[in-house]
Order: structure tokens, then sequence, then C-alpha cells
């Protein structure tokens, strides 16, 4: 069953329950009312008629001079007792008539008997009660009274047929109207409903899209209740789903991509040991020189091979372990690094110029040094024999900002944002021949994020390239 069909179904039940338990209190609070205002007229009328009759058989007495009225004498007088057009009781003498002072309505009546014995019994006393007689219900107040010297019965009634007649019409009147009220309720409320659950309906659709595949689906969102507030967080949801998805896709294909790079960077040199080592093998009449070649290009793939697993490892663990970083000066740093690399240079004939300044950071020393290292080698590649490399480190806008700049040959603007890939190379006969692998400067994004730190490439073709890594300085307190 649908939420709008269970709202329409509960509140209709509910409806009609609050006004039919309305309007039966009311008709029942009414009617009681009306049965109280009958008992207390017929008590009144009953009440009245015993003191008139009194006051009859008194006259009666006085009238016969005598002391006390025989039954039969009593009996006669009540047979002279009538009641008129109007509702007066009169009695009928030999005088003039005389009327009661109280008034019957139409459907009262009074009956006077006399009671055997002289003692009242104890279950003839005054009461009150509801009878039903001949398919009409009556209100009957009866009392004893002791008349010249016996028991008589003076029973008043009155005919409420009509009140409980109106008591039935009106329940039925009631329920019905009830019941009108509660469906045209109902059905307004169900349209109100359907109304204001029409944004449900829009969620439900979203995330059937989303739940297909439609990561871009968004809801329209209008107004601010709580149904809006959901929408907007159903797009915020779906936003970093799409993101994730993205996110996850990019990682899919990059990995595809490296494990390709990878698989084919490995062919070259494997094919290159696995031919020569074939060549030693089957050849027989192999002289020294040759045998010498052989073994020459074989250490060169294997050597080849060494590095790139070397950097593979090194940039699988700075990926996946957690650095400890350390206070260190990273002028004194890239001093010892260009120390270490400065033989390389001589055999290129090339020069570095550096402008190093004292500048405290937070590092993993073997990688930041393994970083300046790669950025060099990446320098001289690029550079010609006799050509200049530049290295600077300087404080800028709270950063410190180490440089490396050479003279080469460039990188074109389209394979600038590429050259941070795996085993990309922009010119890879020449990087092969130089003994690239196109993992270094892969490898230097990677360490220079796990610093939190930024890398940025400037390449201007014919004229060198400049590779600026920016890492947060540590101030004076934080070292102390």
């Amino acid at each position: 069953m649908r939420l709008w069909q269970k709202i329409f179904l509960l509140t209709l039940c509910l409806t009609a329950l609050a006004a039919n338990s309305i309007s039966l209190a009311l008709l029942t609070r009414n009617q009681s009312d009306s049965l109280v205002l009958a008992k207390e007229r017929i008590g009144t009328v009953c009440d009245g008629a015993v003191r008139e009759l009194g006051h009859l058989i008194q006259e009666e007495k006085e009238a016969k001079g005598c002391l006390m009225l025989t039954e039969a004498e009593i009996r006669v007088m009540l047979s002279k007792i009538r009641l008129d057009e109007n509702g007066q009781l009169f009695f009928i003498g030999s005088g003039e008539d005389r009327s009661f002072q109280g008034a019957m309505q139409e459907g009262e009546g009074i009956v006077i008997s006399a009671l055997a014995g002289r003692l009242l019994p104890k279950a003839e006393g005054t009461r009150t009660e509801l009878v039903e007689k001949e398919g009409k219900i009556q209100i009957r107040r009866a009392t004893t009274v002791f008349w010249e010297g016996r028991f008589y019965r003076v029973e008043v009634y009155s005919d409420l047929s009509e009140l409980f007649g109106w008591f039935r019409e009106d329940l039925v009147f009631c329920q019905w109207m009830s019941g009108t009220v509660s469906l045209l309720t109902a059905v307004i409320l169900l349209c109100s409903i359907l109304y204001l659950t029409r944004p449900l309906k829009r969620l439900e659709v979203a995330t059937e899209h989303i739940a297909g595949g439609e990561y871009g689906y968004r809801i329209h969102v209008k107004g601010n209740d709580e149904i809006a507030e959901l929408s907007r967080h159903m797009n915020e949801m779906a936003s970093e789903v799409e993101t994730s998805i993205r996110r996850v896709e990019e990682l899919a294909r990059e990995r595809e991509t490296f494990i390709a790079n990878m698989a084919h960077e490995l062919k070259t040199p494997l094919t290159s040991i696995l031919g020569f080592a074939d060549i030693m093998t089957i050849k027989s009449n192999m002289d020294e020189a040759e045998r010498r070649e052989y073994a020459a290009v074989i250490s060169a793939e294997a050597k080849r091979l060494k590095i790139l697993s070397s950097r593979l490892m090194e940039l699988i663990t700075i990926q996946e372990t957690a650095l400890i970083l350390r206070p260190m000066n990273l002028g004194e740093l890239a001093e010892r690094a260009l120390e270490v690399f400065s033989p390389v240079c001589a055999k290129r004939q090339c020069c570095v110029q550096r402008r190093l300044q004292p500048l405290w950071v937070e590092a993993d020393e073997a990688l930041l040094t393994s970083l300046v290292l790669n950025l060099l080698d990446n320098a001289l590649k690029a550079s010609l024999p006799g050509q200049e490399i530049g290295v600077t480190l300087e404080e800028r806008a709270g950063s410190a900002v180490l440089a490396v700049r050479d003279y080469g040959t460039g990188i074109p603007k389209a394979e600038l944002e590429r050259v941070t890939e795996a085993f990309y190379m922009v010119d890879k006969a020449r990087s092969r021949s130089e003994g690239g692998s196109g993992v270094g400067l892969a490898l230097c994004k990677a360490i220079v994020e796990a610093h939190h730190g930024s890398l940025q490439i400037e390449s201007w073709e014919g004229r060198g390239s400049r590779v600026s890594v920016a890492l947060p300085l540590k101030s004076l307190q934080e070292k102390a």
C-alpha cells in the first residue's frame, strides 16, 4: 500500500471516529439534560397533584361536615377529576368547578389507586422510572399518600416517545453528517497530501536514475521545507557519488596505463637481455671482443631494470607508508645532494649555479634527498654538454621554494600536464638513450605531496624548463 493511501485511510478513520464521538457525546448530553428536565417536571406535577388532591379531600370533608371520608366517598370524588382541552385538571363538584393550580401537557396523565392494607409496604415508596408500554416510552412518577386512614398510590406519567424519536433522528443525521464531513475532509487532505508529496515522487525518480547509473541526474529543488532539504542532500550525495565514481574510474585508467607502461618498459630490457644471452649461449665461436660487447649490453639493460624497480618500489612505498617528518635545514640538504651529484655533472661538462638560503622544513631526509637528485638528474638529461643548471632555494609566501632550472630543449605545452605520469616520456628514444625510465617526475610529485607541498613545472621550447617545489616553512618557534 502506498504512503498516500495509508494517510488517506488513516485520516478518514480518525476523522469519522472523532466526528461521531463528538456528535454522540453532544447528543447524549442533550438527551440526558432533557431527561433530567422531564424528571423534574413530572416530579413537580406529581407533587402538585398530591397537594391539590389533599386540598380537595379537605374541602369535601368540610362541605359534608364530617371528620373522615369513606373509601367509597373518596372514589366518587376522584372520579369527578377530569382533564380539560387545555390540559388543566379540574374537579366537577356539586357547586362551581374547582381547577387544579398545576397544568399537564399532551401525553401526560394521572392514575390514582387504593392500596390494600393499612400499612405502607417498603417497596411502595416514591420512585421515578422509564417504562415502555405499547411501543411508547413513558416516564412515571409514583408516590404513596395517606388519606383518611388509607394508603393511595398517585402515579403521574408523561410520554417521552417523541423525545426519544428526536434523539434517534438526530443520531442518524449526525452519523450522516459525520460521514460526509469525514469523507470531505479526507478528500481535501488527500489532494493536499498528493500535492505536498510530489517532491517525494521526484526523489523516488532520482534514486531510480542514480541506481541505474545516471550519476549526473539532479533533483529540481523548490522551497525550504524538510523535503527540499532532503532533495538538496540527495543532490549533494549524488555529486559525491559521481565524483567518487569518476575518481575510481580515473584511478582504474591510471592503473591500467601504469601497468601497460610498466610492462612495456620492462619488456624492452628483458628482450635485450634474453636475446643477447641466447646469442652467447648458441654461438660457440665467439671472440672476446664480441662477448664483452654482448655482456656490456646485458649489464646495461640489467642496470636499467634495477633502477626502474628501485624507483617503482620507492614510489609504491611513498604512497602506502605514513612518513615521520623531522625538522631539517633544506639548504644544507640540497648542498649535500649537489656534492653527491657533482661527479655526474663534471662528466657531462655541465656546471651548477646555486643560490641556497638556510630554510627549515619538516621532511623525511632520505626522500627529500631523492627528490633533489631526481630533479638534478632530469635537468642534466635535458641539457646539452657544457650547458648550465641553476638551483635556487628561497622563501616565498611562507614556503621554502626549491627551483631547478635547465636550458635544454624544453617540453611542449601540450605535454606539460602528463610529464608527472609514471613512464610518460616526451622523447622516448632520447630518454632511453640517457638511461631514463619516465618515473622520475612521478616520484618527485609523490614525494612533494607526501610532504604537503606543491610541484610546478614551467617550460619554454628550445630554452629549457624550471621545476619548482614549494614546501611549508617551519618557523623558529616550531624548531625550538
